[in-house]
């Protein structure tokens, strides 16, 4: 059975009109320079493994798992899927509202804002690298099966290894959980659902996602040591404690529960 459509207008107003459901990776229109240099970012991928063999156990399993959640086709988790796509810089604190517990609007946080697009920036500089080093075909154009988003030629054509949503995901959690320790456990569950809806969406495989998970471990942990990091890192605690006093939640946290 199909959704409600209330369901899916819900979850794609959270995310500011649903971009997810284009397939594209879409950070603002004019993304700022990440926080490391180029080189630092791509620097990380030193200790990443490449993709599992063709015909190996790992890479069979990845085949089966595409297979097995084409089932979640028109189900809430597949509709929850389709939300957490959205990478624009400026909508995607949303995603971790629920986990957060408050509501935190771009306007009222700029520095958590400017924190996850610059360090969206320096996620694609070292995923680039990753996927121009180890092509690997997406799932979809391999096997029959639905996907959650509409793909375009671009999409098709770049690597499935690794997850770059799986390691914006992770890393975002991170920042959130480093800004609300209390809720670090619920914050942290939200970033690995991002990576998991991935794979519910038939554009990863579970290697694809574990791998973006360390690129997002990887990343963070350069981002630690530097300055202007930690300096808006410092402002955005104060927007988001700020946000919690207020005790607003996001609307959209019931239907999140019920598409989990």
């Amino acid at each position: 059975m199909r959704p409600p459509i209330r369901l899916v207008l819900t979850l794609c107003i959270a995310v500011a009109g649903c971009a997810a459901v284009t397939g594209q990776i879409t950070p603002a229109a004019v993304t700022p320079s990440g926080y490391l240099s180029a080189a630092t970012a791509s620097a990380v991928l030193a200790d990443l493994p490449p993709p599992p063999a063709a015909g190996s156990p790992e890479d069979q399993a990845d085949r089966r798992a595409f297979l097995e959640t084409r089932a979640l086709e028109d189900t809430p988790r597949w509709t929850a899927a389709q939300a957490d796509a959205e990478l624009d810089p400026a909508f995607a604190p949303t995603l971790f509202d629920c986990a957060l517990g408050a509501r935190v609007t771009p306007a009222e946080a700029p520095a958590l804002t400017r924190l996850f697009a610059r360090s969206l920036a320096d996620t694609i500089d070292a995923w680039t690298v990753a996927k121009t080093k180890w092509f690997r075909t997406r799932p979809y154009l391999e096997a029959p099966g639905s996907v959650c988003v509409r793909t375009s030629p671009e999409v098709d054509q770049s690597s499935a290894y690794p997850s770059g949503h799986a390691a914006a995901g992770w890393l975002w959690a991170r920042v959130m959980a480093d800004l609300a320790p209390d809720r670090a456990e619920e914050l942290l569950a939200q970033g690995r659902r991002i990576g998991d809806s991935r794979v519910v969406c038939g554009l990863h495989h579970p290697s694809d996602v574990e791998a973006g998970r360390k690129l997002g471990d990887a990343i963070y942990d350069k981002l630690t040591a530097d300055p202007a990091f930690q300096a808006d890192l410092t402002a955005a605690r104060a927007e988001v404690a700020a946000a919690r006093a207020k005790g607003v939640a996001n609307p959209v946290c019931t239907a999140q529960a019920e598409a989990r």
